[in-house]
């Protein structure tokens, strides 16, 4: 029937993160639905503003950048994948622009170099962000040669966009 269907289908897509070693939540317990609600009291709490905040600048940033509005797979390009960094280069669909997502998820900050022309970079969004509860630090992107230096603040995401050189 279609409640095992989900709860297979379920245990079937967790089991693709080895990182995931937890009891799998079945989807058809009341249990499951209760532990998944938001807490509003939690929610408005001086952090649950500073997370609000973060999730409606995203959503805004979305709408307003082409890069981030598509979802066609095609237009992204994963600069860095590794255990502690992600760095992903998301083009617009006219081919006029593009947003960088960068990720740093360990306690200490990164410095990545990675293989994309040196144009001057501008931060769009940075979690690190004092609005968001973060220390304030900013990403950068220098130039090195052919390629740029993105270093970044620890545990953060910024999203940057190419401005040309003038």
């Amino acid at each position: 029937d279609l409640a095992d269907a989900v709860t297979a289908g379920r245990r079937e897509e967790f089991a693709d993160f080895s990182s995931f070693t937890a009891e799998i939540p079945d989807p058809q317990a009341e249990s499951t639905f209760l532990d998944s609600r938001l807490d509003w009291g939690e929610a408005a709490t001086r952090d649950g503003r500073r997370r609000r905040a973060l999730w409606r600048d995203l959503l805004a940033l979305r709408a307003a950048q082409p890069a981030l509005r598509s979802g066609r797979r095609d237009l992204v390009e994963a600069l860095t994948v590794d255990k502690d960094c992600l760095a992903l280069l998301r083009r617009d669909p006219d081919g006029q622009g593009g947003a960088l997502i960068a990720v740093n998820l360990a306690e200490a900050e990164q410095q990545r170099g990675l293989r994309i022309a040196p144009v001057r970079w501008s931060v769009l969004l940075s979690s690190d962000d004092s609005a968001y509860g973060g220390a304030g630090a900013a990403a950068t992107m220098t130039a090195a040669g052919s390629e740029s230096v993105l270093t970044l603040p620890p545990r953060s995401a910024t999203i940057l966009t190419a401005r040309p050189s003038s």
